[in-house]
This record gives C-alpha cells, sequence and structure tokens, in this order.
C-alpha cells in the first residue's frame, strides 16, 4: 500500500481489494482509502471517506461497500453507517443503535450484522466492552437490536456458516485480557450459544471459510449447528438463558 495503516478493513469487490481507512503512525484516523489491482499487482488511490476513521468494520452486499462505527480523530466510538462508492460521494445510511468500535460485522440472508466491539463509557470517559447485537434490513434502511453477546468480543474474528454467525477469540476491554471463547449466534432463536475454546487466547484475528475436498475431510469431525444443540433442562449450562419462541433475548 501506499500508506501504513492498522486497525482497518479491507473487502473485495468487482475484482479489486479496498483497504478503508484505519490509523498511521503520524495520524490516529485516516480518511483515504486504496484499491489494489491483482492482475497488475499495484495500488491506486481512491475517494477518500467522508470523515477520518479506525477501528471500524465493513462487508459487501449486492454490489456495495457498507462501513460501521469506528473511531473519530476525538476517540469516540461512532454509530454511523455509510454506503462507499469507489467512484462517487458516499451515501449516509441509518444509524446504529448502539455506537460501536473494534466488532464483528458480516452479510447473512441478505441483511447485515454487527456485533461485540468497544463504547464510551457514559459519564466517566474512555472505553468499555460493547456486547449489543443488531441487524440491518436493506430494503427498508433500518436496525434491529437482537440478542446481545454473552461475554465480551473486542476485535474479534468473525465469519458465517450454515447460516449462523459465529466470532472467536478478543479480548475483554473491561478486564484487558484475551478471550478463546466461540459463540455462534442462530438467527432463528435469537440466542447465543458457547460452542468451546481456542486453543489459545487471541485477539485481533481474522477467520475466513475455506471448501476442503472431501478426500482431505475423511475421519473429521463435522461442525455442529447451534439450532441443533439441544437445550438442557437447566438453562444456566448455556452463557445466555434459554428462550421460546417467544422470547426476543
Amino acid at each position: 500500500m501506499t500508506n501504513c495503516r492498522s486497525y482497518f478493513p479491507a473487502v473485495f469487490l468487482h475484482g479489486f481489494f479496498y483497504a478503508l481507512g484505519g490509523s498511521s503512525n503520524e495520524v490516529y484516523c485516516l480518511d483515504s482509502v486504496e484499491c489494489y489491482e491483482p492482475q497488475s499487482n499495484t495500488w491506486r488511490p481512491c475517494a477518500p471517506l467522508p470523515t477520518p476513521v479506525c477501528g471500524h468494520a465493513a462487508c459487501v452486499l449486492d454490489g456495495g461497500i457498507y462501513i460501521t462505527g469506528g473511531s473519530d480523530g476525538s476517540c469516540r466510538c461512532q454509530s454511523s453507517m455509510i454506503r462507499y462508492r469507489p467512484d462517487g460521494p458516499p451515501l449516509l445510511l441509518a444509524s446504529m443503535q448502539e455506537e460501536r468500535a473494534g466488532h464483528i460485522m458480516e452479510v447473512l440472508e441478505g441483511r447485515i450484522y454487527v456485533a461485540g466491539g468497544l463504547r464510551w463509557r457514559d459519564g466517566h470517559g474512555g472505553y468499555a466492552d460493547q456486547l449489543a447485537c443488531e441487524v440491518y434490513s436493506p430494503d427498508q434502511d433500518a436496525w434491529v437490536t437482537l440478542c446481545p453477546l454473552p461475554q465480551p468480543h473486542v476485535i474479534a474474528a468473525s465469519a458465517v456458516l450454515n447460516g449462523e454467525l459465529y466470532v472467536l477469540g478478543g479480548y475483554s476491554h473491561n478486564t484487558y485480557r484475551d478471550t478463546h471463547l466461540i459463540h455462534c449466534y442462530n438467527p432463528s432463536h435469537d440466542r447465543w450459544v458457547n460452542l468451546g475454546t481456542m486453543p489459545q487466547a487471541y485477539a485481533d484475528l481474522k477467520a475466513c471459510i475455506l471448501e476442503v475436498p472431501s478426500s482431505y475431510r475423511q475421519g473429521e469431525p463435522s461442525i455442529p449447528d447451534a439450532s441443533d444443540s439441544e437445550v438442557p433442562p437447566d438453562a444456566s449450562s448455556l452463557d445466555v438463558p434459554y428462550q421460546n419462541s417467544g422470547s426476543s433475548c
């Protein structure tokens, strides 16, 4: 890249990689955007973001780049959401119901999910863990609050598999400790399930889904779906209370 940057999201759209904003050694928050073309192995500048930001998240949906949250130049967490267009002005969309930075953001069944991260500590200053989870519907330009995370996940990894949202690792800002927990969100039941732990506690990591040929999968255990998990009589064995179909969280 032409600019050093950290705490930025990168997305792939129409054959190009886009590096969006972030932080550098010289500037806490950047508004610059760069585009990488694999065929020519070159980076080029693109239209900047409307405001400098770092610690934000981004995803691609229906041919557009969506960006949520992040921290501004005064270190305050944001609730904004924009649709970024490399060849035109950005489109400001409905803001999230909660401010957040260092959160996860994924597309699942045509909607955008955000969860975890940091929030501004009300009345005290500084950051605190953000547990809130929300989903955005593009056709309605509206956010809906979902069941919150049972444990903090700041700058965690995330992925979508078999219609469910996975959040792995990260850390808790309240305790300054990394986590090795893995949580899975099931949209049909609006609940989070603890799927266990990673071998070690990690923060500031990424995850992806890799299709492995069947010849390499012989003898490997399958990954259980959270929707298939039996709900025990004692709901305390889960990180979140068992919910019937009439409960929201």
